[in-house]
């Protein structure tokens, strides 16, 4: 038989880019709504014990560094942004002098860094206990200079005691007349973010607690994301027959072969593919390169689109990965296979020979008289 010339069979109409979207659109969010039930109604439950001791010990070192508290509900939370700077000023004395030293008065609310040596400015390896004194709170959290008075930017200052500065005691804030309350608890917040950011989160153990945690969290909602999108994009298109999905039904779509004939169902899994890749992407450690986490399914999202308005037979990156195409539903006819296609376009081309008759040979096969 002679080689077509057309790409798509005659009675196979390409759906409408506003339809496609739309169907995008409704499945996207039933694939959403599937992935929060699985969430928060069963996986939340059966990896939380998985999670739950160092979760449980993160908010335990939170509080005993006092850069945290837990409130009426049991959550923890940072201290308020609208907290007076002396709350500011007792938390990050309590966390640099206490917390970070081991010297502290409450039974078991030391910290597990207490014994860790660090380096001062010089290199040299030096005790927490003789770093951080209320000296180096003053100048390094509290920004004192030596001679605050004739210092116009400083904002706290050092208790005098007969005319002359005491540096044993924690520095306070200027006269009012020099400085405002605003800018004494803008300087506390920013020492106080500083303290949980630079400090707190950045020790090992701390980072290695959030990892886990993190992760926890990630594979909850991986594991739910994926059964979502295998009922919303598997499951529903086998119910609803020929690749309809129940955006795909309201919009009177369909999906057929990248010839324009039935597809086979595993196909629906190949279309799957570039979503669970998406997907898997979110168990890269978050904590670490959120922007690449981020920047993953943004890609394969953009790439897809870009193919669905460049492509000829409009494909997006899941359609190419499948070997399939999204058709009118209304308007198309879908083939079984090439027989069945000719068969039908014969009969309808007034081609196809009267019951009862042979037709005539001369040892070639006939050409059709269409093309497309």
């Amino acid at each position: 038989m002679k080689q077509r010339k057309y790409t798509l069979p005659r009675h196979t109409n390409l759906a409408k880019q506003g339809s496609r979207i739309g169907a995008f659109l409704v499945d996207f969010a039933i694939f959403l709504a599937f992935t929060m039930a699985f969430l928060f109604g069963c996986f939340r439950f059966i990896l939380k014990p998985a999670i739950a001791p160092a979760k449980e010990e993160l908010a335990t070192e939170q509080i005993n560094s006092h850069l945290s508290y837990r409130d009426e509900n049991g959550n923890i939370k940072t201290v308020d942004a609208k907290a007076p700077f002396m709350e500011y000023r007792d938390r990050l004395s309590y966390f640099y002098m206490n917390y970070l030293t081991g010297n502290v008065v409450e039974p078991g609310t030391g910290s597990r860094l207490a014994n860790e040596p660090i380096k001062n400015e010089k290199g040299e390896e030096v005790s927490k206990a003789d770093y951080y004194t209320i000296a180096w709170f003053n100048k390094n959290v509290l920004l004192i200079p030596n001679d605050p008075d004739n210092d116009s930017e400083s904002v706290f200052t050092y208790v005098k005691v007969d005319g002359h500065y005491d540096l044993t005691q924690l520095g306070v804030p200027k006269d009012y007349s020099l400085v405002s309350e605003t800018q004494i608890s803008t300087r506390m917040q920013t020492a106080y973010l500083e303290a949980y950011l630079n400090v707190f989160d950045e020790q090992k153990f701390i980072i290695d607690l959030n990892n886990i945690v993190s992760f926890g969290y990630s594979v909850e909602f991986v594991a739910s994301a994926i059964i979502a999108s295998i009922i919303t994009y598997v499951v529903f298109p086998l119910v609803f027959k020929q690749g309809r999905t129940v955006g795909k039904k309201l919009f009177k779509l369909a999906l057929a072969s990248k010839d324009g004939y039935i597809f086979l169902n595993r196909q629906l899994a190949m279309r799957l593919m570039p979503l669970v890749v998406c997907l898997l992407a979110f168990l890269i450690p978050i904590w670490n390169d959120l922007v690449l986490v981020l920047l993953i399914p943004l890609i394969i999202f953009l790439v897809s689109f870009a193919l669905a308005m460049a492509s000829p037979k409009r494909c997006s990156l899941h359609d190419f990965t499948a070997g399939t195409i999204v058709i009118d539903d209304v308007s198309s006819i879908i083939f079984e296979n090439e027989m069945e296609e000719e068969a039908y376009l014969m009969k309808e081309d007034g081609l196809a020979p009267e019951e009862g008759s042979e037709p005539e040979s001369d040892g070639e096969e006939p050409e059709l008289k269409y093309e497309k």
